[in-house]
């Protein structure tokens, strides 16, 4: 079992930059709403509600157009991390 939790802890520390495929791309200009909570982007620089990529710091995947407030309420899901 210390075998598998160092395993898992190791994983939780990587931080694969964001890897978008010419679909992402186009996904992401394409996007009026957060894919998290589904509300509008703001065109305010200052605010929370701008339009930011969010993806999987342990594949690289994109995940989607999100608020730069809902971003980092993202979690890593197990299946995930099995999958690696």
């Amino acid at each position: 079992m210390i075998k598998e939790q160092n395993t898992i802890l190791n994983l939780y520390q990587r931080n694969i930059k964001l890897i978008m495929t010419k679909s992402d791309k186009e996904k992401y200009e394409s996007s009026k709403n957060c894919y998290i909570c589904n509300g509008g982007f703001s065109e305010d620089k200052e605010s929370n509600f701008i339009k930011v990529r969010d993806h999987c710091h342990l594949t690289g995947d994109f995940r989607g157009a999100a608020h730069k407030l809902c971003n980092p309420t993202t979690k890593i899901s197990i299946v995930t991390i099995i999958m690696l």
